[in-house]
């Protein structure tokens, strides 16, 4: 009985509240219509409710599949890209090189082992600060290649002076890059600084082997030469007493045969 509409069972009620023969008015069966119409319609409303809701929720049950498959994937990514600035952030920790951000004002943002060791300042005295490592004879140079870098000019290899925490200098090459923001904005460079003091010391001992060689080389081939010197004077000497008469000591000859000389 539930499953027959709502409609339906209101006409079976209005016709049983009917007793007897008595004719039943225009206006009462008029009314009866328009509430039966009325049912009917909502019904059919009904109806459509519940098919709408029934896709509804079908769509919320797939939106919400997606939607968990996605946040899954976004999980695995957000893990995945930690691990590595993990790893990225070691390699420029323990990276032999000076590497040092600035921003647009020329402000320390980062400042890694390799700065602390080549210039003397720890991450803490310099972050947030102006680079300190500049020399004052420098300062105009300085902001030029800031200027030029944050427009994308890149430097490789630039040899420079920079200043140590104690105050002396020390010889620098120097590499730059710019520093992009997600919407492709340069918001900052990357200095590499490499310690030319190491580099040049090893030039310099690599000049005196290579100055000993010549020596050594140089002393071997005069010995080579005397070597053949000697050679040549003893294969003189060698020929010298090869080709020598045999019995050219006359006086001795003629003393032992002794017959007296005519």
């Amino acid at each position: 009985m539930m499953d027959r509409p709502l409609h339906s069972l209101l006409g079976r009620q209005l016709k049983r509240s009917l007793r007897g023969p008595e004719v039943v008015s225009p206006e009462y069966v008029e009314l009866v219509n328009a509430v039966n119409n009325a049912y009917w319609q909502s019904d059919e409303d009904r109806k459509m409710l519940e098919r709408s809701l029934e896709l509804t929720s079908q769509e919320l049950i797939e939106r919400n599949r997606r939607l968990r498959g996605e946040l899954i994937e976004r999980s695995r990514a957000e893990e995945e890209l930690r691990e590595t600035n993990y790893m990225l952030r070691a390699v420029v920790e323990t990276s032999p090189l000076a590497i040092i951000t600035l921003d647009r004002e020329g402000h320390v943002r980062f400042w890694n082992v390799g700065a602390e060791r080549l210039f003397g300042w720890s991450a803490e005295e310099v972050m947030g600060r102006p680079l300190p490592i500049v020399p004052d004879d420098e300062r105009q140079h300085f902001q030029l290649m800031l200027r030029e870098e944050l427009e994308g000019l890149t430097e490789a290899g630039l040899e420079l002076n920079r200043r140590r925490k104690d105050g002396s200098l020390v010889d620098v090459a120097l590499w730059t890059a710019p520093i992009h923001s997600a919407k492709g904005q340069i918001v900052g460079v990357v200095w590499l600084f490499e310690d030319m003091a190491a580099r040049k010391r090893a030039e310099r001992e690599m000049q005196d082997k290579l100055k000993e060689l010549e020596l050594l080389n140089t002393v071997m081939m005069g010995r080579e030469q005397r070597i053949l010197e000697l050679k040549d004077e003893v294969q003189r000497l060698q020929d010298q007493l090869v080709g020598r008469p045999a019995g050219s000591d006359g006086h001795s000859q003629t003393k032992s045969s002794g017959v007296a000389p005519a």
